[in-house]
């Protein structure tokens, strides 16, 4: 292939010319591609979504083949990619699907799909070679009863925070600042005694050794503890806890002198209320021992020690030591949730908690996705981890787990996915979904590690903001999973350097527009500066509600906020809608509301007055963007994401013109204001409420400081 020959064009301005011969490749070799009208190839071309391979002959180029796709963030798909048969076996098909692959990951794309009919050995051997590997099979059309073959590439990680010195594909260091080493715990005496039967955190310290079992951490003791098992041991017969204590790696016990810098700061966060001298034998080892992970750079220590307990945080804070007990390594209650169903126009989904029954299901799905037995045996089916199983009616279709120890304050979330299996792609959206529903409360890392070739999840995952770190096949997210307000963003922004070292102004901007540049450092101490709209996508969910922020408040029925917005406290034994699946939703609402719910405005909903509603503000969200359309002409797309549907739509109002707006990062009001309280802030009458209508920043500041008092 000589390339000083060979162009491929993609500016509408280039392409125009050459339109004619694609629709006539295109017609030529309808029977494998389907009837394409010319006017489609114009209407691509305008968007720059139609590549073009030239040849040149003497002074002319000639059409030799073209590439034809769609795109909507984050996937792309091939629609069309010919090369005429008397150019194959060039790599010109490579050429083209290298310069789509170029364009898309520049502009963060995930992934890119093609479909291929069962029976074209050549194409699918063509698209194999290019990295699209086969990701289910599904029917064909009625008139050809083909067999489709789905396949997929994986692009490389988003750059969300194109910045000079920030790596592209991990823009906040998060990969660069999380070990990937696991975390090494100093043994307090007191924890290993408690695993005598007849001791009452018995339970606790079993779960955690359990934990060591797992590799989800390693344990070490001191000499101090070696030397005091010796002395303290039965004389003349062997001692089982002597045994087990030569077990672990050892470690010297600090020379720690009390009054020593090091000495002064520990002794004052551990017993501010005692003075250096009047310390006991037994409070100076505590100390010690403290002073022991520290110098040795240990992940911390567990111990069962109130006063060291009371001063974890602290002391994390200030040395990068974690203080646990035993029970920070048992697993929490997923409270409320044990089974839960969705209503999917293709599947029947329901998420719950794993079983042991589900064990051997769990067991051939994670074979099937090729992990590995030792990782089978130990971080993915561990005992005393969360874990998850999602099933399409009796089918096993994903399964998360997560332990409770957060290693450098992040949680590693494992998940996998059957790609191949009908009601995949719902799944994976419930995965990601729900594991950031039960994760994320307040500033949270989170590490999700999938088998090879889970493209559905990994491109879900980086839609709500994960990056990938060189080095690590695993995604990383920063999630702040706060309201930030002009009142409380000194307490934000520190709470959010505590958790990543990610750094903010202390200055809260104005609001100028939804693509205004705001400015961070990382924990490395490089600078960057994204766009309000993107840093928010980064660090879902979250919401900057700047002085001068557009907002509006836009009404709802209880019946659909109940399902829409999930802020009700009493459960429903009623399947979930499949809007649930997503973080972007879809609010249908009157055609007067469009010019309200601009992209960037913070929407408030209110909750309709009786017969069953409260009559308050109960949630707030980001619009994304908002377009109208005629009710008739409503299809699954715009449904799917909502709580209407074809039969319901016109509940909500007469007129045939409707406005769907694009929403996300949700967050309940934890204080709902009341109808009372918004005619005192002079957000209207209950007449007034009816219809979607803008407020103006005093009222909105009024309504954040009270719906997010401390």
């Amino acid at each position: 292939m000589d390339l000083n020959l060979v162009r491929v064009l993609n500016r509408h301005d280039e392409v125009a010319p050459f339109i004619e011969a694609v629709s006539g490749a295109s017609d030529a070799n309808r029977d494998f591609l389907g009837f394409v009208p010319r006017g489609i190839f114009d209407e691509f071309a305008r968007r720059n979504d139609l590549f073009v391979l030239v040849i040149r002959h003497g002074d002319n180029y000639e059409y030799a083949g073209h590439l034809l796709f769609s795109r909507r963030y984050p996937r792309a798909r091939v629609l069309q990619l010919i090369v005429l048969q008397e150019h194959r076996g060039q790599k010109y098909g490579r050429l083209l699907c290298d310069r789509l692959v170029e364009l898309l990951t520049s502009e963060g794309f995930t992934s890119i799909y093609a479909r291929v009919g069962e029976d074209m050995r050549d194409a699918n051997e063509a698209w194999q070679a290019m990295g699209f590997r086969v990701q289910r099979t599904e029917p064909g059309g009625v008139t050809t009863r083909r067999t489709i073959v789905v396949r997929v590439r994986e692009l490389e990680g988003p750059q969300l925070f194109p910045t000079r010195k920030v790596d592209q594909a991990d823009p906040l260091g998060l990969s660069r600042s999380l070990s990937t080493e696991i975390p090494l715990f100093l043994l307090d005496l007191n924890v290993l005694f408690d695993l005598s039967p007849l001791r009452a955190r018995h339970e606790d310290a079993l779960t955690l050794f359990q934990a060591e079992r797992a590799d989800f951490c390693k344990l070490a003791i001191s000499d101090e503890i070696f030397a005091e098992l010796a002395r303290t041991g039965p004389s003349g017969r062997p001692d089982p806890m002597m045994n087990l204590a030569r077990t672990f790696t050892r470690f010297p016990v600090s020379n720690l002198k009390i009054d020593s810098p090091i000495g002064i700061d520990l002794a004052k966060l551990v017993f501010p209320n005692k003075l250096p001298g009047s310390l006991s034998q037994n409070d100076v080892s505590d100390l010690r021992h403290l002073a022991t992970a520290i110098e040795n750079h240990l992940a911390g220590l567990i111990t069962n020690d109130e006063a060291c307990l009371r001063a974890a945080r602290a002391i994390e804070r200030k040395f990068g030591v974690q203080v646990l007990s035993s029970k920070a390594f048992v697993p929490e209650d997923a409270i409320g949730l044990n089974t839960i169903a969705y209503e999917t126009a293709r599947s029947d989904l329901q998420l719950r908690c794993a079983s042991d029954s589900d064990e051997a299901e769990v067991r051939a799905l994670l074979e099937k996705l090729r992990v590995a037995p030792a990782e089978i045996a130990s971080g993915w089916l561990s005992r005393i981890s969360t874990a998850f199983v999602v099933r399409n009616g009796p089918m096993l279709v994903a399964y998360m787990t997560w332990p409770a120890l957060k290693h450098e304050g992040a949680t590693t979330i494992r998940a996998a996915v059957d790609e191949s299996i009908s009601g995949a792609m719902e799944a994976a959206r419930g995965v990601i979904t729900h594991a950031m529903d039960l994760n994320v409360i307040g500033p949270t890392t989170l590490r999700l590690r999938t088998p090879p070739n889970q493209a559905l999840l990994r491109e879900i995952a980086r839609g709500v903001g994960f990056c990938s770190g060189e080095g690590t096949s695993d995604l990383t997210k920063l999630a702040f999973g706060r309201v930030a307000t002009k009142v409380n963003w000194n307490r934000r922004r520190s709470e959010l350097a505590d958790v990543s070292g990610l750094r903010m102004d202390a200055k809260f901007p104005l609001y100028r527009r939804i693509e205004q540049q705001i400015p961070y450092v990382t924990s490395d101490g490089d600078q960057g500066h994204e766009t309000l709209e993107r840093m928010e996508t980064l660090l879902s969910p979250v919401l900057f509600c700047l002085p001068e922020r557009p907002a509006a408040i836009t009404p709802i029925r209880h019946e659909y906020a109940k399902l829409l917005l999930g802020h009700s406290r009493q459960g429903s034994l009623l399947p979930a809608p499949a809007s649930n699946l997503f973080q972007e939703k879809h609010f249908i609402s009157g055609p007067n509301a469009f010019s309200q719910l601009k992209r960037g405005t913070l929407m408030f909903f209110y909750e309709s007055n009786p017969p069953r509603g409260k009559g308050e503000l109960v949630a707030v969200a980001r619009v994304r963007r908002s377009y109208r359309k005629d009710s008739a002409a409503l299809e699954d797309a715009d449904f799917g994401r909502s709580v209407l549907s074809e039969e319901t739509v016109d509940e909500i109002g007469s007129a045939k013109m409707k406005t769907v707006t694009v929403f996300d990062n949700l967050f309940t009001l934890p204080f709902p204001i009341s109808l009372q309280r918004l005619q005192e802030i002079g957000c209207g009458q209950s007449h007034d409420l009816i219809t979607t209508r803008a407020i103006r920043d005093h009222q909105v500041q009024a309504v954040l400081a009270e719906a997010f008092r401390e």
